[in-house]
């Protein structure tokens, strides 16, 4: 783990201090408080500035430090120290988001191992090129019924 820099500190001091008392601070809020540390003066554009920066990689460094609060991060209320509910309940949230993301992860794995094939009515039809003639390799009870039909029309 991360020993935290003396910056980071007084982030964690402030952070701990307002969440105390039960506040949420915006980021704005907190780069006005603390414009010593991060050279906040006004900037329009927040999210982009430096000092934003600046202060979102210290909010994960305080989060992977050795510490045993959790900063919560929310976009609408703003970000506070969490209690040990908040932080389960936010964890808990991170672990669905992960889960679908897993989710869309492997469907994309299965996509690319597809190799040009396709699915029609359940059943898995593998198309490729062979000496410039289009053939179709389909599922071994279909491959049967095909050659049966095939004899038929051409005897």
């Amino acid at each position: 783990m991360k020993k935290l820099t003396k910056e980071q500190w007084y982030l964690y001091f402030y952070l701990e201090h307002k969440s105390n008392l039960g506040e949420w601070t915006k980021r704005k809020k907190i780069l006005e408080d603390l414009s010593d540390i991060y050279n906040y003066r006004g900037e329009e554009d927040l999210y982009y500035s430096t000092s934003a920066v600046k202060l979102t990689k210290d909010i994960r460094a305080i989060n992977e430090s050795d510490e045993d609060k959790l900063i919560i991060s929310n976009s609408r209320k703003g970000i506070k120290m969490g209690t040990r509910e908040e932080t389960i309940e936010q964890l808990n949230k991170e672990k669905i988001a992960l889960l679908k993301q897993w989710k869309r992860w492997h469907e994309k794995v299965k996509k690319a191992n597809l190799d040009g094939q396709v699915t029609i009515d359940g059943n898995v039809i593998e198309s490729f090129i062979k000496d410039s003639v289009y053939t179709v390799k389909v599922n071994k009870r279909k491959v049967k019924k095909l050659k049966k039909k095939s004899r038929k029309k051409v005897g």
